[in-house]
């Protein structure tokens, strides 16, 4: 018998054998790949790509408060290109946010959308509020409820820094160093 005609039917039978699919669970970790330009107010915040890293990056986005009594800065990140899997079932979506104070004369705010921003849509997921002057690691835990579509027409997440009330003086900055979005699904 030909070499070739017995190795294919060798992984034919292989193949016949393999029994059905047993789904897994698996977890990815994205991080943001650009921003909403159009959206916020960027021109506050002092290198925005910095932002478009992970929590072991080093270096941050600086948001630069002025010296007026609840005086903000935002910007809207953008996860792109997860591809999770048709047909996944999604377990969780949680993100991993790095950021810091340099004092405690303000506070940072982080949002996970499922929608670009816009005057009528509203933050669906889970927020979180940092009001600590040292840098850490802080997650938003999974809240809500996210289908695989959504996940693939991206992610959004809103970062703002705001003084806090009766706050005016002094060098205020919030820093955003980047963030793990990670997404649990079973396929």
């Amino acid at each position: 018998m030909d070499s070739l005609l017995l190795r294919r039917r060798c992984i034919i039978g292989a193949l016949d054998n393999a029994g059905p699919h047993v789904p897994t669970e698996r977890t990815v970790t994205f991080h943001p790949t650009s921003d909403v330009v159009s959206w916020g107010t960027r021109e506050k915040v002092d290198y925005v790509s910095y932002g478009y890293s992970g929590t072991s990056s080093t270096t941050y986005a600086k948001f630069n408060l002025a010296e007026v009594e609840s005086d903000g800065a935002q910007v809207v990140y953008i996860f792109q290109n997860l591809n999770i899997p048709s047909g996944a079932v999604i377990k969780s979506v949680t993100c991993d946010v790095k950021a810091g104070l340099n004092s405690d004369k303000l506070k940072m705010y982080f949002e996970l959308w499922k929608y670009p921003p816009s005057t009528s849509s509203s933050a669906v997921g889970t927020s979180k509020t940092v009001k600590r002057a040292e840098v850490d690691i802080y997650t938003l835990g999974n809240r809500g409820r996210w289908s695989v579509e959504e996940l693939n027409q991206d992610v959004y997440m809103w970062v703002a820094a705001t003084r806090i009330e009766g706050e005016s003086t002094g060098e205020a900055y919030g820093m955003f160093y980047g963030a793990n979005l990670n997404i649990t699904y079973e396929y």
